[in-house]
């Protein structure tokens, strides 16, 4: 199909065309806006886990009942470098 818009001759499918790339772009677009703000809750949620402080019912010290171990030294330290930048990221949100 083929129509005159301001003595400019359109080609109907290229503007389909288009209008149907332009709208997936926008509805990817705002299903990785929901994705991104769905994973940031997760880190969220993930790190009120691993914050959760209890007081010890014998000693009545403080104490994380959730921990992350590794049993490899260099993956516990890129660890203890890597789970505070995403938290600051997921809070920053």
């Amino acid at each position: 199909m083929k129509a005159i818009w301001k003595n400019v001759e359109i080609d109907g499918d290229i503007v389909r065309d288009a209008l149907a790339d332009a709208y997936v772009a926008g509805a990817l677009g705002k299903l990785g806006e929901t994705m991104n703000d769905e994973l940031s809750e997760k880190v969220r949620e993930f790190f009120t886990i691993l914050d959760t402080v209890e007081k010890s019912d014998m000693s009545g010290k403080d104490f994380h009942p959730t921990t992350i171990n590794s049993c490899r030294a260099m993956d516990a330290d890129r660890l203890n470098k890597l789970m505070p930048e995403m938290k600051r990221l997921a809070h920053k949100v």
